[in-house]
């Protein structure tokens, strides 16, 4: 998200300085390198409570001539909020979840007051603003919901179908996402499970890209169940998009969520999603519209869309098309840049002597 933001604001014309952890650029800051061209700055942690950091941060501000601070996350929430305070810089902080900082007093009250400190706060779905909200003691109607913009999937979906050895007639399920337990890719295999002994004469295979904790326990899981040929574990993958060009169902069988983008991404390449209905999914999918949602943790159900599905192709296509159109609409990059650089333009004017063009 921060790097399509990124490229939707340069394309405007506008100047762009990422600014990541020492040692956790990674992958990210090589893709600002590489794709954008440009090169991040950095900041340093050095203790739970930094004030180093903070003028560190204040004399990159300084130096770079910044304009607006946007941070992300809880950390950068609190540090670049108290930072962008004390330059006299407008600011505005996103949460992306509800995060770990509801579990603790200290962390609820560093989150409270840098929230309070922001211009304004934005949130990727209702349901992480409404989690916030109550977790925080909030009043209502603090925080916006700006949904995350993905762009429409590239690659050649051809690819993965003959790595994994399957022909047109058989039907490719894709579930993406790291490997805990609150994925719930272990009901997902239990789901299939069913499938295949109510439905001997469907031809399916499914694949499940991601790392994680639970990797052994679901290729156990797999194993024990007599799909191991059925089921195939991908790894990390950076083709997410030809995974998705190639599959003809997508499957989010999560036990808790907030606004997944490989959901969007699912939906954006013109994918029938089978979704939990929990968290942000019921903001984003209109079961029987552009999608299904069933009861999470309930594999019986998942297994009865499944086997409508994959016996419907008609079904799969007219599922497909709507959430193309839908997810177009609400998570389209150009809607999401435009969303906040309204919301920079009118924070730009609550600081003396600063503005945004």
């Amino acid at each position: 998200m921060v790097f399509h933001l990124a490229k939707g604001l340069l394309s405007r014309g506008h100047t762009v300085l990422p600014v990541g952890p020492e040692r956790g650029v990674g992958w990210l800051g090589d893709l600002f390198r590489t794709e954008l061209h440009l090169e991040p700055a950095s900041f340093r942690l050095r203790r739970v409570l930094d004030p180093v950091c903070v003028a560190d941060l204040m004399n990159m501000f300084r130096k770079e001539s910044v304009d607006i601070v946007h941070s992300h996350e809880f950390a950068m929430g609190s540090y670049g909020t108290v930072a962008a305070r004390l330059s006299g810089l407008p600011s505005m902080i996103t949460l992306h979840s509800a995060g770990a900082f509801l579990n603790s007093g200290r962390t609820r009250t560093a989150m409270r007051w840098s929230i309070r400190a922001a211009d304004v706060v934005t949130t990727i779905s209702d349901a992480t603003r409404d989690t916030i909200t109550t977790g925080l003691r909030l009043r209502d109607g603090g925080l916006q919901t700006i949904p995350n913009g993905v762009p429409i999937p590239e690659g050649d979906g051809s690819l993965i179908r003959s790595e994994l050895g399957i022909d047109e007639a058989v039907s490719l399920v894709l579930a993406v996402g790291n490997l805990y337990s609150v994925k719930g890719h272990d009901i997902l295999i239990r789901a299939l499970t069913l499938v295949a002994q109510r439905r001997p004469d469907l031809p399916w295979v499914a694949a499940i890209a991601g790392r994680g904790g639970e990797h052994a326990s679901l290729l156990a899981l797999s194993e024990s169940l007599g799909l191991s040929e059925r089921v195939k574990f991908l790894g990390v993958r950076s083709d997410v998009g030809a995974l998705l060009n190639g599959a003809d169902i997508f499957v989010q069988p999560s036990r808790s969520e907030g606004m997944p983008l490989s959901v969007i991404e699912a939906m954006r390449a013109g994918l029938p999603v089978i979704a939990s209905d929990v968290g942000g999914l019921r903001e984003m999918i209109a079961s029987g519209v552009d999608g299904e949602l069933v009861p999470a943790e309930d594999a019986q159900e998942l297994a009865s869309r499944l086997e409508r599905l994959l016996g419907h192709p008609r079904e799969r296509a007219r599922l497909g098309s709507a959430a193309k159109v839908s997810s177009g609409d609400r998570f389209g990059l150009d809607s999401m840049v435009d969303r906040y650089l309204h919301l920079y333009r009118s924070i730009s004017g609550l600081r003396e002597n600063h503005s945004f063009p």
